[in-house]
């Protein structure tokens, strides 16, 4: 129904200085009078049907009676009819329409104009309000996309709020970079109308024509599934599909899928525009994990090839890195540390010993005890390892428990003699991993000791050498795993003397 709102008092003024009365008919209803309760000529409602149907002028005379109308445009088309009639004025003869039409049609164009202009600001509001909400979510999705490295939870949350934003029955991104190849699916549970929606998705991809022109612009559109080759066929009802492929300097790594059952509503160039725009931004944050991947690789084979220089010294030594990352990381499981804490541990556990590069084999390898000069010489081998860490950033994190996993609990430990809660956590744990595999590994001049023997050890040394809360962590660990309790004894590497205990 029309909205006549601004221009009653425009229609109710005019009628009082010309003394005509107006009213505005949408079909056969009348939205507004300037005579209510006053007399009224008959015939208005059929002349209002036939001004809008014909989209011409109309008059009618008769006794005491002149009745005209116009019709209301918008964009050409009739969408209403302004009428105006005049009571008692015999003056008027059948000439007066050629000075009335024009006057009827002066006040339509002033009624037109205002619509127009209202429409065009009502619009522009709309699409102020529109790209303030696409700003809007555009800035929330780009806090995720940011994530780096970019996980698949963060996806799935990602594609939940696009469908959440797009009130889309189905959205899914198929991801197909080197190291994930995979569907995620995001769909409207409380209405679903796709029973297999991975087969629906995927037979939405294969269904996009290799040539289509809008591929250039990375996106495909089906605005009506029954006019599109292809589409009809994959749904019993039609739907609206959008597909937009997630791609980063002529790098492919996937596609965005967002349908639609809503026939009465299109995809607005303002959603595509978003969906493109965070579809780039998906295509960065994949190739910059994929970097962040290739460069945390390159750490561990790093690692792994410092971890062999210490072996290739120290041949009792053979896989010791290794097992106390292993129990170092099974302790930060079960002591809940957060993924940062538990990264920092991962790089201290295996890199702990890496001082001993700067060691005499003779000394490393000395199938009797040790002299005082050649222990305090194994003593360096914290320190010495954190000078050769030190350049790498990514490493400081890991530098504490490095540094001080040879402390010991009571305070008589080294380098700095730290005691208690004073050494560093990641030191703590390490310590205890690190006396249980020299205890339980061979050593050139004797076997290594039974688990239940280890285990016994590390009780008798719990609030002295080491932490008791962790070793009781530890204790319990071992109990609960066989993979720890079996298959641990005998191993042909050995801890340092200076760790060997008894």
């Amino acid at each position: 129904m029309m909205d006549i709102s601004r221009f009653t008092n425009f229609l109710t003024s005019l009628s009082d200085i010309c003394r005509w009365q107006f009213e505005v008919w949408d079909g056969s209803v009348r939205v507004f009078t300037t005579s209510p309760g006053k007399p009224r000529v008959g015939g208005r409602e059929n002349l209002a049907v036939t001004i809008i149907r014909k989209n011409i002028f109309q008059v009618e005379t008769g006794s005491k009676k002149y009745l005209a109308g116009a019709p209301l445009r918008s964009d050409g088309m009739p969408i209403g009819a302004l009428l105006a009639w005049n009571n008692g004025f015999p003056n008027l003869s059948p000439a007066d329409p050629v000075i009335v039409e024009p006057f009827l049609q002066h006040i339509t164009e002033i009624l037109e104009g205002g619509w127009t202009a209202s429409a065009d600001a009502d619009k522009m509001a709309e699409e102020l309000s529109q790209n303030y909400e696409d700003l809007h979510i555009y800035g929330r999705l780009s806090n995720l996309i940011r994530t780096v490295p970019f996980s698949v939870a963060t996806f799935e949350d990602l594609i939940g709020e696009i469908r959440g934003d797009l009130h889309a029955d189905l959205v899914f991104a198929r991801l197909n970079s080197s190291r994930n190849n995979q569907l995620i699916i995001k769909d409207d549970l409380l209405n679903n109308r796709i029973s297999d929606t991975t087969g629906f998705a995927e037979r939405l991809i294969a269904a996009i024509p290799e040539q289509a022109e809008s591929l250039k612009e990375h996106y495909f559109i089906v605005n009506n599934s029954r006019l599109v080759p292809g589409y009809g066929e994959l749904h019993a009802d039609p739907y609206r599909a959008l597909l937009i492929t997630i791609q980063n300097d002529r790098k492919f790594y996937g596609w965005i899928g967002v349908v639609s059952f809503n026939m009465n509503q299109i995809f607005r160039r303002s959603a595509l525009r978003l969906i493109i725009s965070i579809a780039e931004q998906v295509a960065i944050a994949v190739a910059n994990t994929d970097l962040y991947n290739d460069l945390e690789q390159f750490s561990v084979d790093m690692v792994k090839s410092l971890v062999q220089a210490i072996e290739i010294k120290d041949t009792y030594t053979r896989g010791h890195s290794e097992r106390v990352n292993r129990f170092s990381m099974l302790l930060a499981e079960r002591m809940a540390l957060g993924k940062e804490q538990q990264a920092h541990l991962q790089w201290a556990s295996m890199l702990h010993d890496i001082g001993k590069v700067g060691i005499a084999e003779t000394i490393l390898n000395k199938p009797s005890a040790l002299t005082e000069g050649e222990y305090d010489q194994i003593k360096t081998h914290p320190t010495k390892g954190y000078s050769i860490l030190e350049p790498l950033a990514p490493l400081a994190g890991a530098m504490p428990g490095i540094w001080h996993h040879h402390e010991r609990y009571d305070g008589t430990g080294y380098p700095d003699g730290l005691k208690g809660k004073d050494i560093p956590l990641l030191a703590r744990i390490i310590a205890v991993s690190d006396t249980f595999d020299a205890l339980n590994s061979d050593r050139a001049y004797r076997s290594g000791r039974s688990v239940r023997e280890a285990l016994e050890i590390l009780e008798s040394v719990a609030g002295t050498q080491l932490d008791p809360h962790i070793v009781r962590l530890f204790i319990e660990i071992v109990h609960s795993r066989e993979d720890c309790r079996e298959g641990e004894e005998g191993h042909d590497t050995s801890k340092d003397s200076h760790h060997a205990i008894g």
